[in-house]
């Protein structure tokens, strides 16, 4: 058949001070297809990590300067290294050396002399077991990304409802969460802004957003008051959320003919009004959240501008 390029081997970086002993590693590996750079102690090691792309660590323990245990918590407190597994090759084969080796992150630990099966067993079976792992975190990276478009996609932008003249700074703690924000006019020269925070974050909170969304959207209008709104909201999800949930939030109505601010929180972080002179007022309250409590008792506050 044509040929359609090679696949790329995967990488082993081989970190012993004995010459013989580092040959020896890499003629069994190369052997085998896969692609070495040897090295004689730590600092050429991250030399070599700096540069060269790494798919598995074997280390020796027994190393001038920094010991190989040594050098693999280093390997662990770096967010670049840390995901590289890590194999300790020593001829210190006492217990207590082989559980040092596992508790400062190492995922096997090989005795020396060793066999040349046996290397090439673990090793595989390791990358296997990285190479399953990637795998998982690509599919997990690519359902988040859908769900944070999903989420941003509900979320109105200022440039999509100008007369309501809002800015909005959106940063959620993880890549989907509980945070939701809406904007919507209610009738001639009147609006409505909503904040809220259900509790927890991640993907079981992100997916109430919608819902939360929805729920304000059918609670508003003529027919509710800022009140009811709030507590239409409360009834419904006291039985949708999870036990242990909640949501805190703050629900604005702007009456822009009459220059009026009428404010709605439950149990969400004060509101603060800044006045155009510059001076500031917070408006603190007891309130309850949303979703625990039957009967939720709100904090109302009404602003002339």
């Amino acid at each position: 058949g044509e040929k359609t390029g090679m696949e790329v081997a995967p990488g082993v970086l081989i970190v012993d001070d004995n010459p013989l002993n580092r040959d020896l590693v890499e003629r069994i590996l190369r052997a085998e297809g896969f692609r070495t750079v040897a090295v004689g102690n730590g600092e050429e090691a991250f030399s070599v990590l700096g540069s060269t792309p790494v798919d598995l660590i074997l280390l020796d323990v027994l190393l001038p300067g920094r010991s190989g245990f040594e050098l693999c918590a280093d390997f662990k407190r770096d967010r670049s290294l840390r995901d590289i597994p890590v194999i300790f090759l020593s001829s210190l084969d006492a217990p207590r050396h082989r559980l040092q080796g596992l508790h400062t992150g190492g995922v096997d630990y090989i005795s020396k002399p060793f066999y040349a099966e046996e290397v090439l067993a673990r090793v595989r079976v390791h990358l296997r077991i990285r190479q399953a792992v990637q795998v998982v975190a690509l599919r997990e990276e690519a359902r988040v990304a859908e769900l944070r478009e999903a989420q941003r996609s509900i979320l109105v932008l200022p440039e999509d409802l100008p007369e309501a003249s809002f800015a909005v700074s959106y940063r959620p703690l993880g890549a989907v969460g509980g945070d939701i924000y809406d904007v919507l006019q209610l009738g001639d020269q009147l609006f409505a802004y909503f904040v809220a925070d259900i509790s927890g974050h991640g993907v079981g909170a992100s997916f109430l957003t919608s819902a939360v969304k929805a729920l304000r959207r059918q609670y508003s209008g003529p027919l509710y008051s800022p009140e009811e709104t709030m507590r239409g909201i409360n009834s419904v999800m006291r039985s949708t959320i999870q036990e242990g949930q909640y949501l805190t939030a703050c629900y604005v109505r702007y009456y822009q003919r009459k220059k009026r601010l009428s404010i709605v929180s439950a149990g969400h972080p004060a509101p603060i009004h800044l006045a155009a002179d510059g001076t500031s007022t917070t408006f603190a309250g007891e309130s309850d959240p949303l979703g625990v409590f039957g009967s939720v008792i709100l904090e109302k506050r009404e602003i002339s501008l």
